[in-house]
């Protein structure tokens, strides 16, 4: 029996024991975990409200009406519209949706600035509108002038144009076929997409919403003019734009594989290394506009007058005439054969032309037909050695602009020719 009563008093001691150590650890934990309260800031309490949305302004006779949407917020007390022309501001209910200003002067335009403010005083960012107040009438505005239409391709077009002087004018239309679009009477050009073969037609459109008898055109007009020259080392690209064309800022130029640099659109020329260009293809000339690429244009510098004729690019020959060395020059010539280039002289005038040949010695002799018609000849010397090539001066010939057949004829074989160049006199 005593064995037992030690084992009660041993577990009533534990009991409280663990009662205790609870305990302890409760108030220990309580106190490790107390942390100051202070009152938080309400979230995002200096953020602005929302601006008002859906802003629209409209002339009146001597007055301009706004309206808009009221924001999402439901704790706008206030809009302020400012009038930004002479700083005068109203400040309206938050609940107010439009409002009218008075007494202005007909055919200003009018700016106002509207913002709204909520019940912590804090005011949105504000949006602006704009509107001229006008006298409405029944009177058509005047025809615009000088309208002219330029190609971007097949599918597009640049309409330029004079804006008529009237005080009233809103804004333009201007129409391709079907398609049409409206720009503000501040310009006097317009992209438009559409049929180019229908031609445009552009009217004028005053504040009360009469429109101008139309001026038509049709759509047949370069941006720009381009030609070239080159002086047996560098081709220069000659580039005029026409000057009603007042949309292109930059010209994008790109020849070989991966050759392209911009250059500003005031640019006359541009030079290109001839050892860069690729004898076939084209220079490509882009048009920009606030570096977008409005339209591009090809420059076929290959057989074009002022210029290089590459002797291995013939079209057409008669006999046992070779290239070699890789398109560099034709050779294997015998007495009385012949090579035909389809050609394009950009300009009327006199020619100088220069032939490049080489043989290790003695001399012979050409003849040039244009369409068919000897216009000059020419003779080469020996210059030492088959792939030396050396320059000649040979006929001075009157050509005309425009496409034609020359053909070289060489009277005596035993030469490699790689170049002839023509320099307008």
């Amino acid at each position: 029996m005593k064995r037992l009563h030690n084992n009660c008093c041993f577990r009533v001691i534990f009991f409280h024991f663990c009662l205790f150590l609870v305990a302890w650890l409760a108030l220990t934990g309580c106190e490790e975990r107390e942390f100051p309260v202070t009152p938080q800031p309400e979230k995002f309490a200096q953020v602005p409200p929302s601006d008002v949305s859906l802003l629209k302004a409209s002339g009146e006779d001597q007055a301009v009406a706004i309206s808009w949407s009221s924001p999402p917020e439901d704790n706008i007390v206030k809009i302020h519209i400012k009038n930004v022309n002479d700083g005068t501001e109203t400040v309206l209910d938050g609940k107010a949706v439009n409002t009218v200003f008075t007494n202005l002067t007909n055919l200003v335009t009018y700016t106002f600035v509207v913002k709204t403010e909520n019940d912590k005083g804090l005011v949105s960012y504000g949006v602006n509108v704009s509107a001229i107040p006008f006298k409405p009438d029944h009177i058509n505005p005047s025809t615009v002038t000088d309208l002219l239409g330029f190609v971007i391709n097949d599918g597009a077009a640049l309409a330029t144009w004079q804006n008529p002087a009237d005080p009233d004018l809103s804004h333009i239309v201007v129409y391709l076929g079907n398609d049409s679009v409206s720009v503000s009477s501040k310009n006097n050009y317009a992209i438009i997409r559409g049929d180019i073969k229908e031609g445009l037609i552009v009217k004028a459109v005053d504040l009360s919403g009469n429109y101008s008898d139309p001026l038509a055109t049709s759509v047949d007009k370069k941006m720009i003019s381009i030609s070239g020259s080159d002086d047996g080392d560098n081709e220069t690209i000659f580039l005029r734009m026409d000057p009603a064309v007042v949309i292109i800022d930059q010209y994008q130029i790109s020849w070989g594989a991966d050759k392209k640099e911009v250059i500003s659109a005031t640019s006359a020329s541009y030079e290109i290394p001839l050892s860069d260009l690729v004898w076939l293809d084209p220079v490509k000339v882009g048009l920009m506009s606030n570096e977008a690429l409005v339209t591009e244009y090809q420059y076929d510098h290959h057989n074009t007058l002022p210029g290089t004729i590459r002797a291995a690019y013939f079209d057409s020959a008669v006999g046992t005439i070779a290239t070699e060395s890789d398109m560099r020059n034709i050779g294997s010539i015998d007495d009385n054969e012949s090579c035909s280039y389809n050609i394009k002289v950009n300009d009327t005038g006199s020619y100088s032309l220069t032939a490049y040949e080489s043989r290790p010695d003695g001399t012979a002799r050409y003849e040039v037909y244009i369409d068919g018609v000897l216009t000059g000849n020419g003779t080469v010397g020996g210059t030492g050695a088959w792939d030396q090539f050396q320059p000649f001066d040979g006929p001075v010939m009157g050509l005309t602009e425009g496409q034609h057949v020359m053909t070289i004829k060489f009277l005596n074989g035993g030469a490699n020719y790689q170049k002839f160049l023509f320099k307008k006199l």
